[in-house]
């Protein structure tokens, strides 16, 4: 299967990049009022052009964006799908597990599964159920994010903060 630069370039279209490249090497060459005429004749194509091509791109981003929309809600059937089965199996073994303890048995051997009541492993669970000492208390220290992006929005500098730049993103209707 070709890939789009692969499809782009056999049929001859110049990629957005190559079209980018061109508009700015043009614009930076200038025109004087002589060559006026000639520039923007040269420009406009360019322009049309990376128009044109940011028109496709746009295309296949909503294409891309609707599959994704798909994935998304597959996602939400498989995990709602994988949950049930998860519930099922868990009410089985509880099913299984009650069954064994009503008749005081800690294992059944079949000709396929050997079923056994364990203890689990790991550490022990605790339930703490009244006022901790200090001595039994961990502190924990961490920036106050808030209160640092304050101050540097005050215009006070700090030597251990600074703010970044937002950055930018596209919007496409």
């Amino acid at each position: 299967m070709m890939k789009a630069k692969e499809v782009a370039k056999a049929i001859g279209s110049p990629s957005l990049f190559e079209l980018t490249a061109d508009l700015k090497a043009l614009m930076d060459f200038g025109y004087t009022d002589e060559d006026r005429e000639a520039f923007m004749d040269t420009l406009e194509p360019i322009v049309e052009a990376i128009d044109e091509k940011s028109d496709g791109y746009c295309a296949v981003i909503s294409r891309f964006n609707g599959q994704v929309e798909i994935i998304k809600a597959e996602i939400e059937r498989l995990t709602a799908r994988k949950q049930a089965i998860e519930n099922s199996v868990r009410r089985m073994k509880d099913a299984l597990l009650y069954a064994m303890n009503a008749t005081g048995r800690t294992e059944i051997r079949t000709d396929t599964h050997t079923i056994k009541i364990a203890g689990n492993g790991g550490k022990q669970p605790l339930e703490i159920t009244g006022e901790v000492p200090d001595s039994f208390t961990r502190i924990t220290v961490e920036p106050d994010r808030e209160k640092i992006r304050a101050a540097l929005e005050e215009g006070k500098e700090l030597d251990f903060a600074e703010l970044k730049p937002r950055g930018v993103h596209l919007s496409i209707r």
